[in-house]
């Protein structure tokens, strides 16, 4: 069975990602959780989607998140390396 690795830097992403959501919308927070969720299955089942940064760093892809572009999960597969947002 294939698994999907998340790295420190994208757990304290999600740590603080989740700070925010506690003080601004539970509701908001809780469809973030259920699409960052669904796209680490995808990533694991299909760990060659999202857009290519090959000119960044060999292998790296990025994914949107809740229909935001810049919101990246950023991975090289099989890895979860950063979450970021451009804003």
């Amino acid at each position: 069975m294939k698994t999907l690795r998340i790295t420190l830097p994208a757990s304290q992403d999600l740590n603080a990602i989740s700070d925010y959501f506690l003080e601004q919308s539970i509701d908001a927070g809780e469809r973030f959780v259920e699409t960052f969720n669904q796209k680490c299955k995808y990533l694991v089942r299909y760990p060659y989607m999202g857009k290519s940064y090959t000119h960044l760093k060999p292998g790296l892809r990025g994914l949107s998140l809740m229909g935001e572009p810049s919101q990246k999960v950023w991975g090289h597969s099989p890895k979860v390396r950063r979450l970021i947002s451009k804003e």
